[in-house]
């Protein structure tokens, strides 16, 4: 673990992590890295969010935000705690090439983003999702959900457009400047 502490008040410190590549693709700068528990380099071997498998895995074994890409079986580093400008946001996706992009609301500073497991990369989620409801025999509370990033930038909207034979993705990305909290 690295601690960057700058006296000299000119970047923001951060908390990151090394890492080893052990999937079988490259992992790219901003995506979300997950801990590849299998008794061999456990702690520092790391995969891709689609690779790792179940949801309770990706959630309980999150591991940083890449920082920059790391070619298979190579070394890297993941952000754990602090500003990044480099995180990985999906904003939208469709079913295939020849879909229509829907439009798309403006994000915020303070959004919160989870884990997009299908497309390597953060997603911004309602705050109404991301609580927890608690219930006993007597009462139930909702305790609020610590999330593990937020958006630390606003994105302009844009409107829907009509698909195109160029256009063949089916993700609209961003790189977002986002706060880390994983500790």
């Amino acid at each position: 673990m690295r601690i960057n502490q700058n006296p000299g008040f000119s970047t923001p410190d951060h908390v990151a992590v090394r890492v080893h590549n052990a999937d079988t693709v490259t992992i790219p700068v901003g995506a979300p890295m997950v801990l590849k528990m299998n008794g061999t380099n456990d702690g520092v071997d790391v995969v891709l969010p689609s690779t790792s498998g179940a949801l309770n895995l990706i959630i309980g074994l999150l591991f940083g935000v890449c920082t920059k890409a790391i070619a298979v079986g190579g070394y890297g580093e993941g952000i754990v705690y602090g500003l990044t400008n480099s995180i990985q946001l999906i904003r939208q996706t469709r079913a295939s090439s020849t879909n229509v992009w829907a439009s798309e609301a403006a994000r915020s500073v303070g959004e919160f983003l989870t884990v997009d497991t299908v497309n390597n990369g953060f997603l911004t989620t309602p705050s109404s999702y991301l609580a927890v409801t608690a219930s006993t025999a007597t009462a139930a509370a909702t305790i609020p959900f610590n999330p593990i990033a937020v958006m630390g930038q606003t994105l302009a909207s844009y409107a829907s457009s009509a698909s195109t034979s160029t256009d063949t993705r089916t993700a609209i990305t961003a790189m977002v400047k986002s706060f880390v909290s994983l500790m």
